[in-house]
């Protein structure tokens, strides 16, 4: 499921790229801050809050199977996901935020975890995507590389949710797939 839940959304954001769109940047994440895009908080704010502060969705859609409903911002490459029984953001996803992995290890120091995995095949040790998991503040940060990391690589994307236990995310999220690999933090190449 989660799997499914990434691909979704990559290739829905991926969609302004394809057809000639610039994308759009995010507005300088403080990662010392609760998690939030534009002060859209997930688990605070409520979709009539998005639709003020976004405007209109360029697509709406729902996915019966994940229980949720998204307002996706092609331009600005940003969802909002909301459970379907919900008018509070459950969570944010932002594609291309223009964020380092320095920015992001400055602001909360060495993730819970890293996973490795490549989104597309389940081929042992051909992985493409490095994950950084920090559950208790409440974001994920994804590379389309994987180690060795450097502290300029930027990201290729950012999952907002609101703060939990790492456990309490895999039961939300779906958990890892045999597929996927965690590493230690291998550090910052030289």
């Amino acid at each position: 499921m989660k799997r499914k839940f990434l691909m979704r959304l990559a290739v829905l954001l991926w969609i302004p790229i394809l057809s000639g769109c610039s994308p759009g940047k995010s507005d300088g994440t403080d990662f010392h801050t609760p998690p939030n895009y534009q002060g859209i908080v997930p688990g605070q704010t409520t979709e009539e809050q998005v639709l003020s502060i976004l405007g209109e969705p360029d697509q709406i859609s729902t996915s019966t199977i994940e229980k949720t409903r998204y307002l996706e911002y092609h331009t600005l490459r940003v969802a909002a996901v909301f459970p379907l029984e919900s008018q509070i953001v459950g969570w944010i996803w932002i594609e291309d935020p223009a964020n380092t992995l320095g920015e992001v290890f400055d602001g909360y120091g060495k993730p819970e975890l890293i996973e490795l995995s490549n989104p597309y095949e389940c081929f042992p040790d051909e992985y493409m995507v490095t994950s950084l998991y920090y559950p208790k503040h409440g974001i994920v940060a994804t590379l389309w590389n994987v180690p060795p990391l450097s502290r300029e690589m930027i990201l290729a994307d950012l999952l907002y949710f609101e703060p939990m236990t790492l456990e309490a995310y895999f039961e939300r999220f779906g958990p890892l797939t045999k597929c996927d690999k965690v590493i230690e933090w291998p550090g910052f190449e030289k």
